[in-house]
């Protein structure tokens, strides 16, 4: 189902009626049109992007894929190809004990690390993000799997008084009623935190299949907007990104500290990832097959604090040549297509993201 949390135009009506209002109905992208990089993108610099943008839930995509009619930017087949273990012949049982791990983290309780090979730092990074208090030792014996009493105690007595409200994180308020309770969710303490977790899952779900040909990668890459003479328009620094052993980039990475909180802060993001998108294309455009109105596809996956989103950018040449040219006369157009959030702590979500990413990582091995 469709939904918009950041005030950003969602169709072509209401973009052209946006440019309108903006006197932009003609300008095309250009270094007096954007001058900011793409982090600090004013709306005005960013509807010359020509970008319509709409929101999807996490369970529409898993939907879409269950359906007769699955997204055309992924191959089903790669998905369906992969197995609830994401192949044993690379990963042995540490991906099924992980997924018995993911759950809810909470303030107050100190959670052990379990030892689950290539996955137990993904764990220790993932509650990182949410601020949890963990052990540092690693207890390998016979008692492994079972919970210290305390722990136990603590963690069912601090579920039990907020049971039943959906909230991760938890703080007292000691203003005015002490025993008043308010729920806030507390940004990571730093992005590289949040940084580290999502490239360490990725990595760990795609590192050891030998039909990945590439690496997702913390490099934090930047791209370029240019015009055809190659001036510079804009900036737009990534935070990681998957990249083949041919040097082909398939995807961009990007991070947050803090999960999205109101309009003014999901529009600010949105703004920016789609000027990373589009500057990825004007960077490095598709090739063209002559004579095929061909649509070509970006994947851009992000994580805020404890939130996962995927991000589908599409297009046709004439948003390329829009860019590249500033040709107006057939209507080009970025279509970003957002899904999410998908959270690190509810297992369903974790999985499916995981066999999503190594079924696109696959398949861009495969065919690129």
């Amino acid at each position: 189902m469709e939904k918009s949390e950041h005030s950003l135009p969602t169709s072509l009506p209401a973009l052209s009626e946006r440019l309108k209002k903006w006197d932009l109905s003609t300008t095309t992208v250009n270094p007096k049109s954007i001058k900011n990089s793409a982090s600090k993108l004013r709306e005005e610099e960013y509807l010359v992007l020509r970008a319509v943008c709409t929101q999807y839930k996490a369970s529409d995509l898993q939907d879409a894929f269950a359906s007769n009619s699955p997204p055309r930017w992924l191959n089903r087949k790669y998905l369906d190809s992969i197995g609830d273990d994401l192949g044993v012949e690379f990963y042995g049982s540490s991906w099924m004990d992980y997924l018995q791990e993911v759950s809810p983290v909470y303030e107050g309780v100190v959670y052990r690390l379990p030892n689950l090979n290539n996955f137990g730092l993904i764990i220790y990074q993932q509650r990182a993000c949410q601020n949890a208090v963990q052990e540092r030792e690693i207890i390998i014996n016979e008692a492994q799997d079972q919970e210290d009493a305390s722990e136990a105690k603590a963690r069912n007595a601090f579920v039990e008084e907020f049971s039943g409200m959906d909230i991760n994180f938890w703080v007292h308020s000691n203003k005015e009623d002490s025993n008043k309770k308010t729920a806030k969710i507390l940004p990571t303490k730093d992005e590289q935190i949040v940084n580290s977790a999502l490239i360490l899952f990725l990595q760990a779900v795609t590192a050891f299949n030998a039909n990945v040909k590439g690496h997702w990668s913390i490099e934090r890459k930047a791209f370029h907007a240019r015009t055809k003479d190659g001036e510079k328009i804009y900036r737009a620094d990534t935070d990681g990104i998957l990249e083949l052993y041919s040097g082909h980039i398939s995807a961009l990475v990007e991070v947050k500290r803090s999960d999205r909180v109101g309009v003014s802060v999901a529009k600010e993001i949105k703004m920016q990832e789609v000027a990373e998108i589009a500057a990825w294309i004007s960077e490095d455009p598709p090739t063209m097959s002559r004579g095929r109105d061909e649509e070509f596809y970006r994947f851009h996956i992000s994580q805020h604090r404890h939130s996962i989103y995927i991000t589908i950018g599409s297009f046709n040449e004439h948003y390329v040549d829009y860019l590249q040219n500033g040709n107006l006369s057939n209507n080009p157009v970025l279509t970003i297509r957002e899904y999410g959030p998908f959270s690190i702590d509810i297992r369903e979500h974790v999985e499916f993201v995981g066999k999503l990413v190594l079924a696109f990582s696959i398949q861009e091995s495969s065919e690129t």
